[in-house]
């Protein structure tokens, strides 16, 4: 990345104008509150609470309070993956400045669904899954600067 794409992104981190730039210009505040608040959403607040009740610790029916698995969805997954892959990358790409080209989805490894058909699926149904593969990871893909717009508003 060329050192004026940098300085125009720390504008916007900054929240300062070109012309009035200077030396103890720093992140905005806000900045760091949004990104803790996409992961202190419903959808992962709803996961880490699932883990540390159910999965990860010994909770006890005391500790858990009348919590009930509350049954999470795809759909809470995908949106808890999509925060936690907008602030890595609002960090990594735009307040570290690491330019690291990767996607979210990495490619399918040759002969991933491979063998499957023998015992687990029919072997149509191999296709079908290459297929959705290669949509979920055209849209996963999609997210990688999707934050760009929510974090700058």
């Amino acid at each position: 990345m060329h050192c004026s794409e940098r300085h125009k992104i720390f504008d916007k981190l900054s929240g300062i104008l070109l012309a009035d730039r200077n030396r103890q210009d720093t992140i905005r505040i806000e900045i760091f509150e949004r990104l803790q608040s996409w992961l202190n959403s419903a959808e992962p607040k709803k996961l880490v609470i699932l883990s540390h009740k159910f999965f990860a610790h010994a909770a006890d029916v005391a500790s858990r309070k009348g919590l009930s698995y509350s049954g999470v969805s795809l759909k809470d997954i995908e949106a808890a993956q999509k925060a936690i892959i907008s602030v890595e990358r609002a960090i990594t790409d735009d307040i570290l400045y690491i330019g690291e080209s990767r996607d979210v989805v990495a490619m399918q490894p040759l002969g991933f669904l491979k063998g499957l058909d023998a015992v687990y699926v029919p072997k149509e149904a191999i296709a079908e899954m290459d297929a959705h593969w290669d949509e979920l990871e055209k849209d996963r893909n999609k997210w990688r600067n999707a934050y760009k717009a929510e974090l700058y508003a």
